[in-house]
């Protein structure tokens, strides 16, 4: 069957393609559907210039399908080997994925409020950004082991973290397997305040596992009334629970949240883990030339000195790739090289030893003081020629302890809530 050309076709009766060999091809500009479409054979869209809406779509054993821009305002489902191919999917009530093979999104995603995602380990592709306002239900309960992620998208991962939950876990096995459950080859941008560890920590309460999620009460962290446990700053989370028929041999269960990816796994060990860097979090956010500006500026010591104040100094796990999201390069940078000729000067043995008169001291407690606003990450207050200074005064005799410790002192944790 082909459907005419025209600006805007419409209908509503059910479309019942009940055997492999009947197709169904729409050339249009524009396309609304309210009805139903059951499908085992192949349905095209790709004809439509603009948007396909659907209502109802169902696909089965051996259906093909593929659009342009497709919005879903009711309900999909896609069963057994059925395969799925669109641009752009709009998802504005439920879509249900379980199908026995990955399905593909090639540019964006966008999960609307109250809207859901359901899909097992086969899993989904997005080639662009993945917007995601409403739920993501994970089912994984077949036996075998997925490979890739189970979402992955090649853009940005943009949640909103208000919706409650905004991940769902169904998984009863404990077969010691990591699932990626989300994964963005750029970053995932949570919406929470990079300077508290409780708007991070928030973030795990907000994932429902088999029914229940994690509660937070006076900064203790528990799930079905066990403590759990926080590593790395709160990268990695796990918690034992007892077997019912042998309390020795306990279930873990493990969750982190990253930077790029939110993983779990379930069984008798904690998720092998390994937090990453200050150099990886700029090759994945900035790139690996970023990294080869800023370790041109001052080497090894540059990236120590920016990991001890982004890194060692700040509550929230994630303030380091939230910062590189939202700073350019070039202000990196200039951070960097403040930060380089700041430390430089006031590593100085002499610095301090020989400020015998008020024009060395205050140039001391100058260089201090603007170290002490570096760490603190404040504005950069317009200092435009600050490091050309630096460089003016980087061969006069000043002294401090070793900057590192200057960085930590003043980087006023308490503040942080």
């Amino acid at each position: 069957a082909n459907g005419a050309s025209s600006s805007n076709a419409s209908n509503n009766m059910p479309i019942a393609l009940n055997n492999n060999d009947e197709s169904l091809m729409v050339t249009a500009n524009d396309f609304n559907f309210s009805g139903n479409i059951y499908a085992n054979g192949v349905v095209d869209f790709s004809k439509i210039k603009g948007s396909a809406n659907v209502k109802n779509l169902y696909l089965y054993n051996n259906a093909q399908f593929q659009a342009n821009n497709l919005t879903i305002s009711n309900q999909a489902v896609l069963e057994n080997n059925a395969s799925f191919v669109t641009n752009n999917l709009n998802i504005q009530g439920a879509f249900n994925n379980n199908a026995t093979q990955k399905i593909e999104v090639l540019q964006n995603l966008v999960i609307a409020s109250n809207a859901s995602l359901s899909t097992g380990i086969y899993g989904l592709g997005v080639g662009g950004a993945l917007n995601h306002f409403g739920t993501i239900h994970f089912n994984l309960e077949n036996i075998q082991t997925p490979v890739n992620p189970l979402i992955q998208a090649e853009g940005i991962i943009n949640l909103n973290t208000t919706q409650t939950p905004f991940i769902n876990v169904n998984n009863s096995m404990a077969n010691n397997t990591t699932y990626t459950l989300l994964k963005s080859s750029r970053y995932i941008n949570y919406n929470i305040n990079p300077n508290s560890l409780q708007s991070y920590l928030k973030l795990y309460t907000l994932i429902n596992i088999n029914g229940n999620h994690i509660e937070e009460k006076n900064g203790v962290l528990t799930y079905l009334g066990q403590r759990v446990l926080l590593q790395d700053k709160g990268l990695l989370l796990s918690v034992a629970l007892p077997n019912s028929n042998n309390a020795s041999q306990n279930h873990i269960l493990s969750l982190s949240v990253l930077y790029d990816q939110i993983k779990m796994s379930y069984g008798n060990k904690i998720m092998d883990f390994t937090p990453p860097t200050l150099q990886d979090y700029i090759v994945g956010i900035q790139g690996q030339s970023a990294l080869n500006q800023i370790e041109a500026i001052g080497g090894n010591n540059a990236i120590k000195w920016l990991s001890t104040l982004m890194m060692e100094t700040k509550e929230n796990p994630l303030f380091v790739p939230i910062y590189l999201e939202n700073h350019s390069l070039n202000e990196i940078l200039g951070a960097t090289k403040d930060l380089q000729n700041t430390a430089s000067l006031i590593s100085n043995p002499n610095f301090r030893d020989n400020a015998t008169n008020l024009l060395e001291l205050a140039s001391y407690t100058q260089q201090t003081s603007r170290l002490t606003k570096l760490s603190d990450f404040r504005a950069r207050e317009g200092e435009s020629d600050f490091s050309e200074r630096l460089l003016e005064l980087k061969n006069k005799r000043f002294s401090d302890p070793n900057p590192g410790e200057v960085f930590v002192k003043y980087s006023q944790l308490s503040k942080h809530q």
